[in-house]
Formats: C-alpha cells, sequence, structure tokens
C-alpha cells in the first residue's frame, strides 16, 4: 500500500495564501440574455422547496450567481424557462454534492446514502411511462428527506425535464443513460468521502477518474440534449475523438474549479483537489505548493490544447451524426468557457470577502 504525506489544514503549516495563475479562454464565449432573470426566479424555485439548510446557505448560493453561469453555458436558452430549469439542476447537484462534503458524521453518512437511495428510486420511477403511481402528487407523497427539500425539487426537476422533452418529441428523457449517470455521480461522490473522512488524498488516477464524474457534467449533457431537442446517439458518444474531446472538457472545468478553490480548501483540510493530490501523491514529483499549482497549470493548459483540436475534428463530422456532433461540441465549448469565466468571477468575489473580512 502506498504512503501517503499527511493532509494538514493550510494555516497550520503557516502558509499565507498560495498565488494561482489565471487561465483564460481561447475561444469566443457568448452569453444569453437571461441571467438576471433567471437567477431571480431560480432562487425563488429554490425557496419554494426548501433546499437550503441556513440563512447563511442561502446567502452562498445567491452570491455564486447561477444565473450567470447558466447565460454561458446555455446561451441559446429557447427562453427563459428553459435557462431557469437548467439553473435548478445546477443548483440540485451542488446542494446535494455540498451535503456529503460538509458532514463528518458517520450517522449522518448512513442518512446521505439512503437518500441517494430514494433519488434513484425516484429517477428510475420517472424513467417509466406516466401511471398512476409515477404521477407527481404520489411521487411528492413518499418524500424520505425529512423535510430537507431535495427530494420534492428533484421530483419537479424530473417533472418538468419529461414535459419539456415531449414538446421536443423527445418520448422521455428521463432515460436510463440518464439514471445511469446519476448512479455514477453519487457513487463517485461517496468513494470521495471516504478518502475525506481518512484524509487520505487518493492517487493522481484515481482522483482524475472520480473527479470527472462528480462534476456531474454528464448530468448537464442529457438536460441541456431533451431541452433543445437532440439526440445523442450512444455511436456517436463512443467515438474515440468524441470521448476524449468530453474528458478534456470535464478535466478543464474541474481542475480550474480546484485552481480558483485552492486556498479555501487548503484552510479546511480539503483532500479532494489537484493541486493537494499533485503534491501528496507519492507517483509525482511536487515537493510543494507552488510546484504543483505549475504543474496543475500545465495539465489544464494541455487539456484546453486537446480540446480545441478535437473539437474542430469532432465540429466537422459529416453523416447521420452530423448535427448531433456539432451541437455536442458547441454545447462543450459553451461549458468550458463559460465555467473558466464563472469561476473566475467567484474566485474575484471570494478574494474581495477575504480582503473585508481580514
Amino acid at each position: 500500500m502506498q504512503e501517503y504525506r499527511g493532509v494538514q489544514r493550510h494555516e497550520q503549516r503557516g502558509y499565507g495564501p498560495v498565488e494561482v495563475p489565471q487561465i483564460g479562454v481561447p475561444f469566443p464565449v457568448r452569453s444569453g440574455p437571461y441571467a438576471e432573470l433567471v437567477q431571480k426566479r431560480h432562487m425563488q424555485w429554490a425557496d419554494e422547496h426548501g433546499v437550503f439548510h441556513s440563512e447563511l446557505e442561502r446567502r452562498r448560493f445567491s452570491a455564486m450567481d447561477i444565473g450567470a453561469l447558466v447565460s454561458l453555458l446555455h446561451p441559446e436558452a429557447s427562453g427563459p424557462g428553459d435557462a431557469r430549469l437548467v439553473a435548478d439542476w445546477c443548483a440540485w447537484l451542488l446542494l446535494r454534492d455540498d451535503r456529503w462534503d460538509s458532514t463528518d458524521n458517520p450517522v449522518q453518512w448512513e442518512r446521505l446514502a439512503e437518500l441517494d437511495r430514494a433519488y434513484l428510486r425516484l429517477m428510475r420511477q420517472s424513467s417509466l411511462p406516466v401511471t398512476e403511481s409515477t404521477n407527481p402528487a404520489a411521487i411528492r407523497a413518499n418524500d424520505p428527506d425529512g423535510g430537507e427539500g431535495l427530494y420534492g425539487a428533484l421530483a419537479d426537476l424530473l417533472e418538468r425535464l419529461r414535459t419539456r422533452g415531449r414538446q421536443e418529441r423527445i418520448a422521455n428523457p428521463v432515460d436510463r443513460r440518464l439514471v445511469a449517470v446519476m448512479r455514477e455521480f453519487f457513487f463517485a461522490s461517496i468513494r470521495e468521502t471516504s478518502y475525506q473522512r481518512r484524509g487520505e488524498c487518493p492517487a493522481l488516477s484515481e482522483y482524475i477518474e472520480m473527479r470527472s464524474v462528480t462534476g456531474g457534467l454528464d448530468i448537464l449533457t442529457f438536460v441541456l440534449a431533451a431541452l433543445d431537442g437532440v439526440r445523442l446517439p450512444k455511436r456517436l458518444l463512443e467515438q474515440p475523438s468524441v470521448r476524449r474531446l468530453s474528458a478534456a472538457s470535464h478535466n478543464i472545468c474541474c481542475w480550474h474549479n480546484d485552481m480558483v478553490s485552492l486556498n479555501k480548501e487548503l484552510a479546511s483540510g480539503e483532500v479532494h483537489n489537484l493541486v493537494i493530490v499533485l503534491q501528496q501523491d507519492p507517483e509525482t514529483t511536487c515537493t510543494s505548493l507552488p510546484e504543483a499549482v505549475d504543474v496543475a497549470e500545465r495539465m489544464i493548459l494541455e487539456e484546453i490544447e486537446t480540446f480545441v483540436e478535437l473539437g474542430a475534428e469532432v465540429r466537422s463530422m459529416e453523416g447521420s451524426w452530423g448535427s448531433a456532433a456539432e451541437w455536442y461540441e458547441r454545447m462543450l465549448r459553451n461549458r468550458v468557457g463559460g465555467v473558466i469565466i464563472w469561476h473566475e468571477a467567484c474566485a474575484a468575489r471570494y478574494r474581495e470577502a477575504i480582503v473585508r473580512r481580514d
């Protein structure tokens, strides 16, 4: 078994903030027109479903400005309703992930695992044809989350997605593929939690594999496809160039998040961060945090180069896959550019908060 260097809270080691580089977007990025309206309506939706545990959590999510994120992720949304649905999905995924990240109580972990199983049952119910047993009222009547709100919120998201899919002539966008990627998202985050409980960093290869799933990005892919009336053939997604393009987009988004959140996660003793993993993994040669930051930056820039090169190849696919491949590449390009811009804005707000607090 590999020996890992212990992860300690950053401030206990006497360091100041670690300087991280800003990373630019090498292609034009557009923003949709609904950011302000979506942010307002999105927060109303969250309040209606009671998804926030506290006023502090509510303020934090409000400051994140998910409306601005969605205007970048989906600039071609057909209307504010579609943009709101994407915003609500983003918030649900972030909140569910926060529930796992914020607890250190074994009893609570089991409770969260029970909720994940309930969420999957709800997803599987919604993948079936509409019947009396799967109507929204019956689903909400079986809410197991003790008033935390995420179960009822997920039921609402699935109902709205099914309705929108039918309008786009997609029989049921909550299909087995969406259920499968949600299941992978749940299981990967549980694996992350097991490392966090032990205070042990995963090996770099395992971290990269887990991180690409816990970002929840594949879930948003199927949501966006349903809203745009796009059918993504399984064989298209299995093409080597498409798979590598998707992996590059996941890596860029997730690793960039790791960079902008590095100082916060060092202070809290987090182990799931690319920079921290690079420094801790004995198979790497990084001996300091600044050196690990440099390596992480190079890794992100290399993934951006790969993404741009493969994007041109996927975008030019012809035949029966042509329109779906073009949509997929454009969707990922919006995601990569939008996430980088949004992360940098969030990081700026975080830095301002640190200055005000000091």
